[in-house]
């Protein structure tokens, strides 16, 4: 099944699109490792300079393969639909985090960013196993939830604000029947305990 195009959509529909691209689990990554590392204390540059080291050793590697297999035929489409195809993105994108720790242990990254970073990769773990045990987890709950978590120890009002825009996203997927509605709950309970264990116990 591939993404409908936005003129083709209802209004809720469209809303429900918009959201999720808006709100795409990358970007809100991105954005939140910048925002918890900058609000713990970090000068803005180099907030900005250890989430451009996770977009090269991460997302950069895994957005060349999810290309890569949707134009080869290997994804049904570019939300991965089909739940079998599923399991190699999560092997790769755990073997990237656990390059990325390590590269941030090596060059003394700031605490809070190796918070986020072992909360992320036991996130993707999780993640992985349910989703070759069990059924699907939807990855937008699983960022958007992880980072309201995130965003909550460093700046409350920053997290209520993300998890409220979680509750609209996870709206969105199901509206767009990307994932039922244990699937979301799973990815946000998935990422939310992550952070919370992972940031109690580290932090």
């Amino acid at each position: 099944m591939t993404t409908p195009d936005l003129v083709e959509l209802s209004g809720r529909d469209r809303l429900a699109q918009l959201l999720s691209n808006v709100f795409h689990p990358f970007l809100v990554s991105l954005a939140t490792l910048v925002l918890v590392i900058y609000l713990d204390g970090a000068p803005l540059l180099d907030a900005i300079k250890w989430t451009a080291v996770g977009f090269g050793i991460v997302i950069l590697p895994v957005t060349l393969y999810l290309i890569f297999n949707v134009y080869r035929g290997h994804y049904s489409d570019w939300s991965i639909s089909i739940r079998e195809q599923r399991h190699t993105i999560y092997l790769i994108t755990a073997v990237c985090f656990i390059i990325l720790v390590t590269v941030f242990i090596w060059a003394g990254a700031p605490p809070v960013a190796l918070a986020c970073l072992y909360a992320a990769l036991s996130t993707t773990i999780l993640a992985g196993a349910v989703n070759r045990l069990v059924t699907k987890v939807s990855l937008h709950s699983v960022a958007m939830a992880g980072c309201a978590a995130a965003l909550f120890w460093v700046s409350p009002p920053l997290g209520l604000f993300m998890a409220a825009a979680a509750l609209a996203v996870g709206w969105a997927r199901v509206r767009l029947k990307r994932h039922t509605i244990p699937q979301v709950l799973l990815g946000w309970g998935i990422a939310a305990g992550s952070v919370i264990i992972v940031f109690g116990l580290y932090l």
